[in-house]
């Protein structure tokens, strides 16, 4: 489970985003500080927005620790806006994601 979600991020990006359904069921939650979903459809459009809207996307993983039904990975994205007013400044966002299993 979470090898597949390192690769995942460290790789991110629109063919990344192709993968997902590796990755997740069709039925998940996902909820950030901006959005909330509950299916993988919505998830996959959730990705190609933060594309649509950045560039220069760079995720790295910084810690890890998992059990058989859960995980945490701790991350540092980095990355530009698209729009050519704030193009040149480097944005930094730290994050931890819990994975888990339901049964």
């Amino acid at each position: 489970m979470i090898a597949g979600f390192i690769k995942f991020l460290s790789t991110f990006g629109p063919n990344s985003i192709k993968e997902l359904s590796n990755l997740y069921s069709p039925i998940i939650e996902y909820e950030d500080p901006i959005n909330k979903v509950e299916d993988l459809h919505h998830l996959s459009l959730v990705f190609e927005d933060l594309v649509r809207v950045f560039s220069e996307i760079n995720i790295e993983v910084k810690e890890t620790s998992s059990t058989d039904h859960t995980a945490f990975v701790r991350w540092k994205m980095t990355y530009q806006f698209r729009k050519k007013r704030i193009q040149h400044r480097r944005y930094k966002l730290s994050g931890i994601r819990y994975l888990g299993v339901d049964f």
